[in-house]
């Protein structure tokens, strides 16, 4: 993992942990407050702030962010008197959907900025058909402003997450993108040889894997774009992007085979 790797990068356990202390200094601040003032939605409240408050600070990823804003408000709910008892079943069910895919491939949620959808849409051909594929599709946005922009192109993301993939195929209905398709599937079970241009932003534990997987899938001249991690191939090209995370766009060519001689 190179320097800037380590900067940009949370792990899925170290995010894990992070968290940990998150809630331990909401929940803190919450008893804290609660000896001075009983008042439970002031405590909750509090609990809520301080804990995505240091997650801010901590600068932990988006994904994240929300956990730690929505625990405390489950954690209220699972109180005796609380009135919704179907509630935090319910909640904690979601942020398993949410989460369990995150720490079991150690690839978390990173959403691409809109600097990055204009850096790969400038490697997309305008005038003929192709095949493009994000592994990792989130909540589908890239897909639906590259679908929009390329109409000739044909664009499939692809999610584990089960929250992530239902928000996208709603994504996908409400924009009308009839050349986006979204699939519930592992970036592994993928074949990648349908595809022109393959785009990434996946995490420093895997790209050794994927890059190996590209190339045995790939046909040669063929794009792999990946955001911020670096892979073992050579890079053609490389975007500096000033969004919040001052992200990277690597722009990778599929290597021609070399004739046995």
């Amino acid at each position: 993992m190179t320097k800037a790797d380590s900067i940009r990068f949370y792990s899925p356990l170290r995010s894990l942990l992070s968290s940990v202390i998150c809630q331990g200094l909401g929940l803190s601040s919450a008893v804290l407050i609660w000896q001075l003032y009983p008042l439970p939605a002031l405590a909750g409240c509090l609990y809520t702030v301080v804990a995505v408050s240091v997650a801010l600070f901590l600068r932990l990823p988006t994904i994240w962010l929300i956990f730690n804003g929505i625990l405390p408000i489950t954690l209220w709910f699972l109180q005796p008197e609380g009135s919704y008892p179907w509630l935090p079943p319910l909640v904690l069910l979601c942020l398993l959907a949410l989460f369990l895919p995150t720490l079991l491939s150690g690839v978390p949620y990173y959403p691409s900025s809109k600097q990055a959808y204009q850096v790969v849409l400038r490697h997309l051909p305008e005038n003929q058909p192709f095949r493009f594929i994000d592994l990792g599709c989130g909540f589908a946005g890239m897909l639906v402003y590259l679908a929009r922009n390329r109409p000739l192109g044909q664009f499939v993301g692809i999610e584990i997450s089960p929250v992530a993939f239902l928000l996208s195929k709603c994504r996908k209905l409400i924009s009308a993108s009839d050349n986006v398709t979204i699939e519930f599937k592992s970036i592994w079970a993928e074949d990648l040889n349908d595809f022109d241009i393959v785009y990434a932003f996946l995490s420093p534990l895997v790209m050794k894997k994927i890059w190996k997987k590209a190339e045995l899938e790939m046909e040669p001249e063929k794009l792999f774009i990946s955001n911020s991690f670096e892979t073992p191939g050579k890079v053609e090209k490389v975007y500096q992007l000033e969004d919040d995370k001052k992200c990277t766009v690597l722009i990778y060519r599929m290597p021609k085979v070399t004739p046995a001689p």
